[in-house]
C-alpha cells in the first residue's frame, strides 16, 4: 500500500508502479476519504482507460491519493524460475484468485476474458516488422542457445546494454521511415542512443524472434529515505515482455539503467541449505577500572544565536522597505498600470494555490481551468482575469471599479494562499513584487 502526494502538476493519470490492484486501490481511497489523515483524498473517480490508471478530475497541489499494488522483485533468480516455470492457470484457480482481488463476476475478469486477452496479446504485440539479412543474422546470434523466452529476453537486453547511452544523439535522418530501416540503422550505424531508442529497438528485436513485447513509458525512480520523488527529470521508457502463464515482466536495456528490484532476498537452493549453528556465547572477565573524566567543552550557544537574529532582523527589515517603496510605486501608476501590476500578482498566488499557468495557455482556458476544478473558493476569484485580459488585448478604458475589482480579488486570494501554511507564506513573500 502507498500513500501518495502530487506536488507541482495537473494531470488525470495516477502514479503507481506497474502491477496496481485496481479495484482494491478504489476502495482504499474512499475509506481513507472518511478517516482524518494528513493528506487530501479526495473522491477522483479511479478507473481504468486504455491500460493507464485515471481520475475523474485532474490532480492539482498537495492532493493525495492511495495506492494498492504489487511490486514485482524484478532481476532475480525466483523472477527468472518462475517467468520459465509457471503451468498455465486453471479455472478454478482463476475464480479464486479473482475472489481473492474482488472482482469474481465483473466484466472483464470471467476465465474466457483471460483467454481471450491472452489471444489479443498476440494479435497485438507480437507483429514482426520484417528485418535486413545483417540484422537476422545479429538476431540468429543472440537467439542461439537460448532454451527458454525469458533467457532470450535477457540476452537481448545483455547485448543492446552493451552499446552506448547518448541524450543528445540528434534526430534519426530521413531514410528511417519504418522498423526495418530504424534497426537498420540503430544497430548497424549509429549503435548510440537513449531510453527510446533501446526500447524501440527490443520490441521490434523481440517481435522478430516472436516474442509478444510492448514499449512502455512512465518513470524510473529511486528510493530516497523511504520516499520515492517523482521528477519530470525521471521520464524513461522500457520494454514489458509477456509471458503466457505469468503476464508483462519488465526488461531494461538502456546502458546505464537496471530495472529496480522491489527488496533484496538471500536466495538459496531449498537442497542446499546449510544448518545454521547456535550462536555460541562467551564469558568475558569483568575489567575494573576507573571511567575517565572527560572535560566537555561548552560552547556559547550566544555565537549561534546573534548572528541568526541579525540575519533576522536584516531579511525583515529588506522586505518592510520593498513593501513600502512598492507601494509608493504602486499609488502612482496609472488605472491600466495598477490592474496589470495587480493581476500579475494575482497570477502567482494561483501558481501557490495549485493552479500555475501551463505551457501554451491562455488566460481563458486557465480561468475554465480552475472553474472545472472542485476549488470554487479559488474559481469565485478569477474575475480579475477578463480585466487583465483587456489590459493586454483590448483598448478599452479601464474605470476606478476595474482596479478596485482587481486589488480586492488579489488581497482575497492572498489570504487564501496564506491558510496553506508557513510555505505558502514564504512563497508570498519570495513572489510579492
Amino acid at each position: 500500500d502507498m500513500q501518495c502526494e502530487s506536488l507541482f502538476y495537473n494531470t488525470r493519470y495516477i502514479f503507481s508502479p506497474a502491477k496496481i490492484r485496481l479495484e482494491s486501490t478504489i476502495r482504499k481511497n474512499l475509506d481513507m476519504r472518511k478517516k482524518d489523515i494528513d493528506i487530501k483524498v479526495k473522491d477522483m473517480g479511479i478507473s481504468e482507460k486504455d491500460g493507464s490508471i485515471v481520475t475523474d478530475m485532474k490532480l492539482g497541489y498537495r492532493d493525495g491519493y492511495y495506492v494498492s499494488c504489487y511490486v514485482v522483485n524484478h532481476g532475480g533468480r525466483v523472477m527468472e524460475r518462475l517467468a520459465e516455470n509457471a503451468s498455465p492457470i486453471s479455472e478454478e484457480e482463476w475464480e479464486q484468485t479473482a475472489r481473492n482481488e474482488t472482482v469474481f463476476g465483473k466484466d472483464g475478469f470471467t476465465y474466457a476474458d483471460l483467454q481471450s486477452y491472452h489471444r489479443e496479446v498476440y494479435e497485438k504485440y507480437c507483429r514482426p516488422c520484417g528485418v535486413s539479412d545483417r540484422v537476422r543474422e545479429l538476431l540468429d546470434g543472440i537467439q542461439e542457445g537460448a532454451v527458454t523466452r525469458y533467457d532470450t529476453a535477457a540476452r537481448l537486453q545483455t547485448y543492446l546494454s552493451s552499446m552506448d547511452y547518448d541524450a543528445e544523439c540528434g534526430p534519426l535522418p530521413d531514410t528511417v521511415t519504418d522498423g526495418r530501416s530504424f534497426l537498420d540503422y540503430f544497430l548497424l550505424q549509429s549503435r548510440r542512443g537513449y531510453c527510446m531508442h533501446y526500447a524501440t529497438a527490443f520490441v521490434l528485436m523481440a517481435n522478430e524472434m516472436g516474442i509478444p513485447c510492448r514499449y512502455v513509458q512512465g518513470f524510473n525512480v529511486r528510493r530516497e529515505n523511504g520516499a520515492m520523488i517523482v521528477r519530470q527529470s525521471s521520464a524513461h521508457a522500457w520494454p514489458e515482455v509477456y509471458f503466457d502463464d505469468v503476464g508483462w515482466i519488465a526488461f531494461e536495456p538502456t546502458p546505464g539503467f537496471a530495472v529496480p528490484t522491489g527488496w533484496d532476498v538471500a536466495e538459496r537452493e531449498t537442497d542446499d541449505i546449510p544448518d545454521v549453528p547456535e550462536p555460541v556465547t562467551v564469558d568475558l572477565p569483568s575489567l575494573d577500572y576507573e571511567e575517565p573524566i572527560v572535560e566537555e567543552k561548552r560552547i556559547d550557544p550566544l555565537i549561534f544565536i546573534i548572528p541568526s537574529l541579525a540575519v533576522m532582523v536584516f531579511l525583515i527589515a529588506f522586505y518592510l522597505i520593498s513593501r513600502a517603496v512598492s507601494r509608493r510605486m504602486y499609488s502612482r501608476m496609472s488605472l491600466c498600470d495598477r490592474c496589470r501590476y495587480t493581476a500579475r500578482q494575482s497570477i502567482r498566488i494561483l501558481g501557490i494555490l495549485g493552479f500555475g499557468m501551463e505551457e501554451g495557455e491562455t488566460l481563458a482556458e486557465l480561468r475554465d481551468r480552475i472553474a472545472q476544478s472542485d476549488r470554487q473558493d479559488v474559481s469565485s476569484l478569477t474575475g480579475f482575469i477578463p480585466i487583465y485580459e483587456d489590459v493586454l488585448y483590448s483598448e478599452r478604458e479601464l474605470t476606478e471599479e476595474d482596479a478596485g475589482t482587481a486589488e480586492d480579488m488579489n488581497i482575497r486570494l492572498r489570504a487564501l494562499a496564506k491558510k496553506g501554511g508557513l510555505r505558502s507564506r514564504i512563497l508570498l513573500m519570495i513572489r510579492d513584487r
